[in-house]
């Protein structure tokens, strides 16, 4: 069963909560994939587990780290497509202007596999752990924003077209899905 649903408005993911539990440690966040029926394929001398994104139009995988020393989780969702040489500037620009935007800023480029990605870094407990919840709303917030600015992305990084108008153009529609009661930081910030 997928944890996630795709029928929502723009893709906004809904994480079905099973119990409060704290994942402590790398056997822990795989057991709890497993238990939610999510397909992974788990690297335990890297730490490092993997599930496919099958949400809208997205079709990429999750790359969930668990770094032992640093007691960090790394969770990245990559765009499903290389980005074209003569649009490398494209989409470092892209990229400045998205983040700039967002509240929660994670965009990046693997420049020497030309790929785009969506990657939340966070901080564990000091006992190496994080919550279920808190661990499905990163899970599920690096996906949805990666859906919400899939098209966008796809236009500027696959056909060359300009950001600055395709933001503008999605802005509202973002900010617009948002519920009333959450404000934004500022006028120019996306939800994320």
């Amino acid at each position: 069963m997928p944890y996630t649903n795709a029928e929502t408005a723009l893709g906004r993911a809904e994480v079905v909560v099973m119990e409060q539990a704290q994942v402590t440690q790398f056997a822990d966040l795989v057991a709890l994939l497993l238990a939610e029926g999510v397909p992974c394929q788990a690297d335990e001398a890297m730490q490092v587990v993997t599930f496919p994104v099958k949400n809208g139009p997205l079709d990429s995988e999750m790359i969930i780290r668990w770094e032992k020393q640093l007691l960090l989780a790394q969770l990245a969702v990559a765009f499903p497509y290389k980005i074209p040489p003569q649009h490398g500037q494209l989409a470092e620009h892209a990229v400045a202007l998205i983040n700039h935007r967002l509240i929660m800023p994670a965009f990046g480029i693997d420049h020497d596999n030309r790929l785009l990605y969506y990657r939340v870094v966070v901080p564990r407990g000091d006992d190496g752990g994080l919550s279920y919840d808190h661990l499905f709303r990163l899970v599920s917030t690096t996906i949805d924003t990666m859906i919400d600015f899939y098209e966008l992305l796809g236009r500027v990084l696959l056909q060359g077209e300009p950001v600055e108008p395709l933001l503008e153009e999605l802005m509202p529609k973002l900010k617009a899905a948002v519920a009333p009661s959450e404000p934004t930081a500022s006028p120019d910030q996306l939800p994320s």
